[in-house]
């Protein structure tokens, strides 16, 4: 349960952070009557989309919607795409929701371009050596040569089958300024724009999103170099209105 709910006990409130697990999969939900409890006792309940923050309504709750927090920066990273062979990055942990076969039967189909996919790719029992000649299957790797990778790529590539949840890579894309190339939904087109190319999770459909990627590259790459602002303004506003609605209490110290 703690990895879906992360409480600060002051004073006898509660601060509550939701994820989406909690609703969406099957080993959490014994645990929904005491959800509730915590939403409802919350001042209010940091949801990072909108359909969880239905739920916590529904159920009492106050959300308060924090669906993305890019970064000013990364250190000295800036997006820098290169000039040769256009690169895709797929950024995957090779979870159960993660489409991987059907993404590298789409890489296979387009030898145009190269891929370069980090993780722990043992988890599916890949073998670097079975791949085609464009895909590299880079393992984990050290944090700044991640996002040293990233701010070369065309576009960042992140999949899910859970239509709602919104994704670490998604933050780090928007934070450097790349394009990313990802499944419809309806959280990451809030957060992304006409930063994103948007497709169904099938080879064919990945493959007319890789092609769109390149073709509008200097469309979308205008468009994710401004993203984090328009995300920041609508976290301002997020916040200013749970100032003005709050409780009268929240901010009332222990002591009183």
């Amino acid at each position: 349960m703690i990895c879906h709910f992360y409480a600060l006990l002051t004073g006898g409130r509660v601060i509550m952070d939701f994820h989406s697990g909690a609703i969406t999969k099957g080993i959490w939900r014994p645990f929904l009557p005491y959800y509730r409890h915590l939403v409802r006792a919350a001042p209010f309940t940091i949801c990072h989309n909108r359909f969880d923050g239905q739920h916590v309504s529904r159920w009492g709750g106050r959300p308060l919607h924090l669906i993305a927090l890019p970064q000013v920066r990364f250190g000295d990273i800036t997006y820098t795409p290169r000039r040769e062979k256009p690169l895709f990055f797929f950024v995957c942990s090779f979870a159960a929701d993660e489409p991987v076969d059907l993404t590298i039967e789409a890489m296979r189909k387009c030898p145009e371009f190269d891929f370069i996919v980090s993780g722990n790719y043992r988890k599916r029992k890949l073998d670097p050596a079975a791949m085609p000649s464009n895909v590299r299957l880079a393992g984990f790797m050290d944090y700044s040569e991640y996002l040293q990778t990233m701010a070369q790529a065309t576009a960042m590539l992140t999949l899910s089958d859970r239509p709602h949840i919104m994704q670490m890579a998604v933050h780090e894309a928007l934070t450097i300024g790349v394009p990313v190339v990802t499944n419809e939904s309806p959280t990451l087109r809030e957060v992304l724009g006409n930063a994103g190319v948007f497709t169904p999770i099938a080879p064919n459909s990945l493959v007319e999103a890789f092609h769109e990627a390149v073709n509008r590259h200097a469309d979308l790459a205008e468009s994710a170099g401004s993203a984090k602002y328009a995300i920041w303004a609508r976290t301002e506003e997020e916040l200013d209105s749970l100032r003005r609605n709050a409780p009268a209490n929240m901010y009332m110290s222990p002591e009183n």
